[in-house]
């Protein structure tokens, strides 16, 4: 399905995107990535899942999401980010909010908003208290933001993936985990599961996978670069094989927690787990879960269970907050409440779960000028 609006922009001579799928009252959020494989079909893909994404939390806005294609290592990432604020200033502004995605961070969206002369705070916190809403003062927003918006996801995910196995499985015993990723997100997860007693046979990141029969010592891949594992002081019996191998050992579970399509129609073939989790945006393409679910893999869908850094900043931004530990419940109380139900009726009535998931978002989607929540 198409975006409903797209804009089209040079940033320093990258190709920069704004998408939005939806517009709730006129406003529309979702994160700017930075990265090679940016292209407007996928942002589409990632517009909608963000328009899924706040209807799931019951959150007041349409799904948006912004891109620039080139690398975001490179020596002329700020000149981009700037380029495409002061190009994109009219269209942004008071209607659309952006934060860190794939490949930026908060410095990068500060650059952004500065150079189409705007605050990243007061561009959403104030369209939505005209709509009647009561934002988080701004030096609480920016504390508990600070405190736990890098680990919500991950911790979302957790809570859901688990209690999901739980039901799936009919087991109260931890299972066996496989990830991609070690950034923010699948870093967090495999520490988080393996707190909780499951066992984290393999992590991949971009320089290969590292596995092990009884299960990884996390502790030890703590302290390399971002985004990678410290490889200086692996334990005995731990196996470097290449990235594609997260995929092909016996877990019970399956993490997808960093690009889009990691599981694909080269590879689907590997898939050995009883449930996969989607901690990336878009890690499987649509067909490739519905096939999956014929061979009676359960997939959590994205936009389901991998909302922890929306539901905390949309959260502040409708409600005054002042501890972190009561965001946080209601951040895992909307995320894992939702799985469950999802759950519950993919058991119930032998469905994939996106399907049943993408109803329950269609479902709690409000024409545009309905009464606000």
């Amino acid at each position: 399905m198409a975006a409903t609006d797209h804009w089209s922009f040079d940033a320093n001579g990258l190709d920069a995107y704004v998408v939005v799928d939806r517009w709730y009252h006129g406003l529309a959020a979702g994160g700017l990535r930075f990265s090679p494989s940016v292209t407007l079909p996928e942002l589409e893909r990632l517009a909608l899942t963000m328009t899924r994404k706040w209807a799931i939390l019951d959150l007041p806005f349409g799904g948006a999401k912004l891109g620039i294609r080139g690398d975001p290592e490179g020596s002329e990432k700020e000149i981009a980010l700037q380029d495409f604020g002061t190009a994109a200033r009219d269209v942004m502004r008071n209607r659309i909010v952006t934060g860190p995605d794939l490949g930026t961070d908060g410095r990068d969206i500060s650059v952004f908003y500065r150079s189409m002369g705007e605050d990243p705070y007061q561009s959403a916190a104030d369209p939505l208290a005209r709509m009647g809403f009561h934002p988080t003062p701004r030096p609480r927003y920016t504390r508990l933001l600070k405190e736990i918006d890098e680990v919500s996801t991950g911790l979302a995910v957790t809570h859901a993936a688990l209690a999901a196995w739980q039901q799936v499985r009919a087991s109260a015993d931890p299972p066996t985990v496989s990830i991609q990723g070690y950034g923010s997100v699948g870093r967090v997860v495999a520490e988080e599961l393996a707190r909780r007693g499951a066992r984290v046979l393999c992590v991949a990141d971009a320089e290969g996978s590292l596995r092990h029969p009884d299960g990884l010592e996390l502790e030890t891949l703590a302290g390399g670069p971002a985004g990678l594992m410290n490889r200086t002081r692996l334990p005995p019996g731990t196996e470097e094989a290449p990235r594609e191998a997260w995929m092909e050992w016996e877990s019970d579970l399956l993490v997808p927690a960093s690009v889009p399509d990691a599981i694909n129609r080269e590879n689907v073939g590997e898939v050995k787990a009883k449930m996969i989790v989607e901690a990336a945006n878009i890690p499987i393409p649509e067909d490739i879960e519905e096939e999956l679910h014929r061979r009676a893999v359960f997939v959590l869908p994205d936009f389901l269970v991998n909302g922890g850094a929306a539901a905390t900043y949309g959260l502040l931004l409708i409600r005054e907050w002042s501890r972190k530990e009561s965001l946080l419940r209601e951040v895992f109380r909307r995320i894992v409440g939702a799985t469950a139900d999802v759950v519950n009726r993919s058991i119930a009535e032998g469905r994939n779960p996106r399907e049943v998931a993408v109803e329950m978002a269609e479902a709690r989607l409000r024409p545009p000028g309905s009464p606000l929540p």
